[in-house]
């Protein structure tokens, strides 16, 4: 695998010719007027670290853990509502907190659990602006051909 630096754009028909893509390739971006558009590439970085918390909310525990995290909880109830054992929910609370997701608060031996609403929505924007997300809902791309 060929190393992408750090953040890069290139002219759209440069890549096209440096690449020998299709003649039918080519007349598609014509035909869309996109030859002179310029192609940004993110920051690999900050695509890496996306990545972790990202992968963090891959299990579905975890979302339902955060949904039910709105308000504080402790371990026993989490694991009662989820059918769960309490290892299994400090095991998923435990990868949460580490990417930030949850604050946990002591209380005697046992512990107090909510989801870091600051940290969700930064990540939601951090997401949002790194895919360069319309939020419009608009999407200029026909599949039908």
């Amino acid at each position: 695998m060929h190393e992408v630096k750090e953040e890069i754009e290139a002219r759209l028909e440069d890549v096209l010719k440096e690449t020998r893509a299709p003649k039918e390739i080519h007349r598609e971006y014509e035909k869309a007027e996109r030859l002179k558009e310029k192609i940004r590439i993110a920051s690999v970085k900050e695509a890496e670290r996306l990545a972790i918390t990202i992968s963090c909310l891959s299990n579905p525990k975890r979302l339902l853990l955060l949904s039910m995290l709105a308000r504080p909880h402790c371990t026993c109830i989490l694991s009662k509502l989820l059918g769960e054992d309490q290892s299994l929910i400090a095991h998923h609370l435990a990868k949460l907190k580490a990417c930030g997701l949850v604050i946990e608060k002591r209380i005697g031996r046992s512990r107090m659990y909510v989801r870091n609403e600051e940290a969700l929505r930064t990540l939601l924007v951090k997401l949002i602006d790194f895919l360069e997300l319309a939020l419009d809902g608009k999407q200029d791309f026909d599949a039908t051909g």
